[in-house]
């Protein structure tokens, strides 16, 4: 069975939920047909025109405020109203749409749909139609205008998810799974064993910088706690009257040097 965060395509088997679980367990659902949005239809209580925009009010919706659709606007007298417009969600309670012409005082309200990209309580979906199948009766049933909500628990209401296996027991819930096993799905075996080396790869090199890096510290840490002839802050410097050496014989502290310059001035004067 699949293992996706992609919406559903049309002849596809899902998990369709009758309420929010835990209080209903999934039954297997046909994806018949996607939908390009929550069929909307809503009765105004008043409209209005002025300066070119009609305002229409509506019962308050949970879709986001500013968000454009396609509206149908039908049922209003003075018929001028009705048509096809392009409606913007100004406020929960409000739409707007372009009209040209006063058509004049509304006598009759009408009603305003458009398809929804939101569910009921705000949450963005995409919508599907699907056939349920309900084993213990063999009955078939419709059920239109679906969401698709992957890890998302809804309070109430249908939605459809993905099939996942072992969950179709009443209290399952399909969580999210590893990046890696989203990463993997579709691939065949070689593009599989190709992915996880190049995984493993990147944890190696990974590992090499974190163990690097380790030491680097470390290594400061006990320079610091342990001074050399050369470190700071230690007693194992020379003194101003000696010439310190390192190992190699090559370098000498400065104020030795400066001695050194100036015997060799005083020596060819």
């Amino acid at each position: 069975m699949p293992r996706s965060l992609t919406n559903p395509l049309t002849g596809q088997i899902v998990w369709y939920f009758a309420a929010s679980p835990p209080a209903a367990a999934p039954i297997a659902a046909l994806v018949v047909a996607s939908l390009a949005g929550r069929p909307v239809s809503l009765t105004c209580s008043a409209m209005t025109w002025s300066g070119g925009v009609v305002t229409a009010t509506v019962p308050s919706q949970n879709d986001r405020v500013g968000t454009i659709y396609p509206i149908t606007v039908a049922g209003v007298t003075p018929a001028g109203y009705n048509g096809t417009y392009s409606g913007t969600l100004i406020s929960p309670t409000q739409i707007t749409f372009p009209l040209a012409s006063n058509p004049g005082t509304v006598t009759v309200q009408g009603t305003v749909a458009y398809n929804s990209g939101y569910t009921a309580g705000g949450v963005p979906a995409q919508f599907y139609n699907l056939a349920t199948f309900d084993p213990s009766t063999g009955a078939i049933t419709a059920a239109a205008a679906t969401p698709f909500l992957y890890g998302v628990r809804l309070a109430s209401g249908a939605w459809c998810t993905m099939m996942r296996v072992n969950e179709p027991i009443p209290g399952a819930w399909p969580g999210m799974t590893m990046a890696q096993e989203y990463a993997l799905h579709d691939l065949n075996v070689d593009q599989r064993k190709a992915k996880i080396a190049e995984w493993q790869d990147a944890e190696r090199k990974n590992a090499e910088a974190r163990e690097l890096a380790q030491h680097a510290v470390s290594g400061r840490f006990m320079e610091s706690a342990n001074p050399g002839p050369y470190g700071g802050g230690g007693g194992g410097g020379g003194s101003d009257d000696e010439e310190d050496e390192d190992p190699s014989g090559e370098m000498r502290s400065s104020r030795t040097v400066t001695r050194t310059r100036t015997t060799h001035r005083t020596t060819h004067r």
